[in-house]
This record gives structure tokens, sequence and C-alpha cells, in this order.
């Protein structure tokens, strides 16, 4: 906690000016990445606010915070400074501090918008919403159309607004308020019942043709019908699905806490299912397994993308116990980040000009292949496909422009069974670039003669 400096009225300038170099010596808050204050006591006042600010510019705030409160003794009344210093403390998370600043600036300027801005700053650091949005209305009565804090207060009433639809958990949506990619419509799905609802599917059916973010606290979810991107109804000729979102992020709380099970039992085999051009899905930090069977009888994977929809995995898990854990087709894209795909048959299979994008994920302990291309294109960067019982990559690409790329990646461990080559081109092309090809039981980069044809460096 940084002192307040104590007012005194009989101070003159010159005194404030003595006394700041006696307390910048005693502090010792010089250094090379904050301007420092000379000797010459003829700076004037506007002179020390300047290298006040260029101070917390560059990032010290202490020392910015020590600067103003010399200011504020040579001149109690000067309520800008008063005003970065209740910013400095908003950001050195003394908001008891920042809203005394922030007051002191309403009571020395009551018709300047900006110290209601700060108070509801200070008031949204100590999660009281109310109060923000209070201060922030009050912010709104007395702005003028030259004000241009416009971007400044809507960032905070968008984050107020939310914290106060969802008090009982707020703490743990400002975990993640950062991640979220839609402000303006946040969801939140908990299972013991302290968000919005406790099922995935009513949240998006909520959601509805909004672009909204979906916040999944911590909790095992099951998953009976394809709840994201679609929903699922039953008639005479069986199930039907009807796209509904358009722009969609679920975002679990944090890496490892949010699972979505598709269980056995399940009546909707694939647990994400994305089947509409307009349709575009961000998952985050989720866990899906899925054991479902499809109304024919099939096992489903745990992500279905076709007919030019997108879908993006950052962080996540998938395993599968059905053919294939990602199906993509119908010039659909999936792009996974950061991911894992484990104990699964085939992880990834990319049919009808699909596109598949993984960039630093993982392929571990498949029955058969990793990544099987039957018709589109597929990019990997900085991935690892190990202990895999077949081919780590299988590619079958029937159209001219389909294709495999791989750089920076290691393959190894795989061909477990009937000596399987680590990587077989049966037809299309395929580059290489600084891969690390190992220890693979069959052999390394196998050709179908007279089909396919691949570089590598």
């Amino acid at each position: 906690m940084l002192p307040h400096l104590r007012a005194r009225e009989d101070m003159s300038e010159h005194d404030g000016r003595r006394m700041c170099m006696k307390l910048l010596e005693r502090h010792k808050y010089h250094t090379s990445a904050s301007p420092s204050i000379s000797e010459d006591m003829s700076f004037t006042m506007q002179e020390y606010r300047q290298r006040a600010n260029a101070t917390f510019s560059a990032g010290n705030l202490e020392l910015a915070c020590l600067l103003y409160s010399m200011l504020i003794e040579m001149c109690p009344t000067n309520y800008l400074v008063l005003s970065n210093r209740s910013l400095v403390y908003t950001r050195l998370e003394e908001f008891g501090n920042a809203a005394a600043d922030a007051r002191g600036v309403i009571r020395l300027a009551p018709t300047w918008p900006k110290g209601y801005v700060r108070l509801a700053m200070a008031k949204l650091g100590s999660h009281d919403q109310t109060g923000a949005l209070e201060a922030l209305a009050a912010a709104r009565r007395i702005a003028s159309s030259s004000d241009s804090m416009g971007q400044e207060w809507a960032s905070i009433e968008v984050k107020a607004r939310a914290m106060v639809s969802h008090q009982r958990c707020d703490a743990r949506l400002l975990a993640c308020w950062d991640r979220v990619v839609f402000k303006q419509t946040v969801i939140v799905v908990d299972l013991a019942g302290k968000g919005d609802f406790t099922s995935l599917r009513d949240a998006v059916k909520a959601a509805g043709a909004t672009s909204s973010t979906i916040i999944v606290l911590a909790g095992s979810y099951a998953v009976h019908w394809p709840v994201l991107i679609a929903l699922a109804s039953t008639t005479d000729a069986g199930l039907e699905i009807k796209p509904l979102q358009h722009n969609l992020q679920i975002l679990g709380e944090e890496v490892g806490a949010v699972e979505l099970l598709n269980p056995a039992n399940s009546a909707a085999g694939c647990t994400v299912l994305a089947s509409d051009p307009a349709t575009s899905i961000v998952l985050e930090n989720i866990h899906m397994r899925s054991s479902g069977r499809s109304h024919q009888g099939g096992a489903m994977p745990c992500v279905l993308a076709r007919n030019h929809s997108t879908v993006e995995l950052r962080n996540c898990q998938l395993s599968c116990t059905g053919t294939i854990c990602v199906g993509i087709d119908g010039e659909a894209t999936v792009t996974m980040i950061d991911s894992i795909v484990i104990d699964s048959a085939t992880a990834v299979d990319v049919q009808r000009l699909g596109h598949f994008v993984a960039r630093d994920s993982k392929f571990e302990r498949l029955t058969r292949q990793a990544i099987r291309v039957t018709g589109g294109c597929c990019h990997l960067a900085r991935c690892q496909l190990r202990d895999i019982a077949m081919q780590a990559i299988l590619t079958c690409i029937c159209q001219d422009e389909g294709k495999l790329t791989a750089k920076d990646c290691l393959v190894t461990e795989c061909g477990c069974i009937q000596s399987a080559h680590a990587v077989l081109i049966n037809d299309g092309s395929a580059v290489f670039e600084r891969c690390r090809i190992v220890k693979n039981r069959g052999g390394g980069i196998i050709v179908q003669a007279g089909y396919g044809d691949y570089t590598a460096n």
C-alpha cells in the first residue's frame, strides 16, 4: 500500500518541489525505464505533471503514484492529477484509494464526466457492479457530444452488466473475461445452478442467431443431442438436424475443468455438429468424449463439420470410441490449436474438399490412423504423432487440388501392427519440411507406385 501524502495549506510550490526531491531520493525510484526529476528547481506544475504521465506510460506505476501524490500536495485542487492517481490506484488494484480519489475529482469538477468513469472503474474492481453502473449513468447524464470517452466507458459498462447478470459467480467470470469474444451477449452454464442455464443445449437455444459466448463452468455435462450449432428433433423420418447458430464461442472455465460427455445411450452421436455455411464455432478449454451412436446405429465423431462451416478447437482434448474423432467434408474447415486427440481409432478424416489445419497439437494412442485425407487439404505445423497402430498419415486424395503439408512435425512409434508405414501416400501430393520421422515399425514415407508424390527437406 503506498502512503497518502498529507495536504498542507502553508506549503509553497518551492517547498513542494524540495519535498519531491527528498522523497524520490528516499524511495530510490530512479530507473532507466522511468524519467527522473532533475535537481533544477525551475520546473512548473505542468512539467511535473508531464513527467508523472510519462512515468505512468512507461509502466512504473508505483513511481507514478508517488509523483502524482507530490503534485497533489503542491496543488490539492488539481482534479486532473487526482483523476490520474485514481487510475494508477486502479491499476495497482488499490480500489478503495481509487474510489476515494474519484470522489475527490467529482467534488472538484462535478460537471466533468471522467470523474464518474474513474469511480466506475474502481467500483468494478471491487466487484460493486451496481455502483459501477450507477456511476456510468451519472457520467452519461452530464456528458456532451464533445466528450470522447465512449469506447472507454462502453467497455466498463459491458463488463459490469455481464457481472450484474451473474453476481453469484462473478469472480469466476472475471478470470476468463479477457478470452470472451462476444462480450455483448454472454450466457453462463453451470451444473450447480449459479448461471443462466444448467444445460448446454438450453443455452445454445437461448442464444438463437445472435453471436454469443457461452461460458461453461466446471463440471461434466452429458450431451444427449448434438447441441452445439445444431438442434435435433425426432421426426417420423428419424433424426432431423436443423442448423441454428451462426457465430458461437463455447469457453470452458479453465483447461481440464469442463467435460462434454456423449454417453453410449445418447440419441445423437456427435457432440459438436456444424452443418450450415453460416456456421462458425470456437471451442476453448473443452474436453470431449464421445461414446454415442447415430440413429442408424453407427458410432459418431466428437466433431462433425460439413457444408462450408468452420470449427476452431483451442486447448481441447478429444477422445472417441467410434471410427473417427473429427470428421470434415463438404468444404468445411476445422482448425486445431494446442489440442490433443487420444484413445480413438482415426483422429481426423478429411473428405470432399474439406480443410484441416493443426498447430502445436498432439495425436496419440490411436488404433488406426492419426490423419486420413481422402479428398481435401491438410496442413500440420509443430505437431506430434505418436503411438499409432497403423499409419500416422494416410492420403488417398483423388482431387488434383488436394494436398498435405507438414512442417516441424514429429512422427514416431507408429505402425505398431502389420508393420504399417509412418506415412502412406496412395494418391495426391505431400510436402514435409523439417519433420522428424523416426523409430517407426514399418518404413518412413511410402508412395504407392504410379499414384502419389511427395517432397521432403
